[in-house]
């Protein structure tokens, strides 16, 4: 009968060991990677959210601050249609007096304005 050495089994054995290890580290290396995608999707996923969140978000305070402007907007419009029709009652020579003062000051040829002068043109 033939005898197989015991060496040569070990040798068969530690192959064997080695192939069996190559295998499972290439399980888990295939194990990792689909983990690792997983995780990517996932971050990719919250990512995506939180930029729509953030999108909505800012939209919503666009949409704010436009009403904000147009009744800032709308208040201004008021106030310069009071101021013009205030204006407007005045005598044109109470204003053609103010015109020609304020040009005398600015061109330096009468002294500034005083207080009770603005107030009453």
């Amino acid at each position: 009968m033939d005898q197989t050495p015991d060496h040569t089994l070990s040798a068969a054995q530690a192959i064997q060991a080695a192939l069996e290890a190559e295998t499972a580290a290439t399980q888990a290396i295939a194990a990792c990677q689909q983990q690792a995608e997983q995780l990517l999707d996932e971050a990719r996923r919250r990512a995506s959210e939180m930029a729509s969140q953030a999108d909505a978000r800012i939209s919503e305070l666009h949409k704010e601050y436009n009403k904000r402007i147009r009744k800032q907007e709308e208040s201004a419009q008021e106030n310069a249609r009071r101021q013009r029709s205030s204006l407007s009652d005045l005598p044109d020579t109470t204003l053609d007096a103010a015109v020609a003062r304020m040009a005398a000051w600015l061109t330096g040829a009468a002294p500034p304005p005083t207080p009770t002068e603005s107030a009453n043109p």
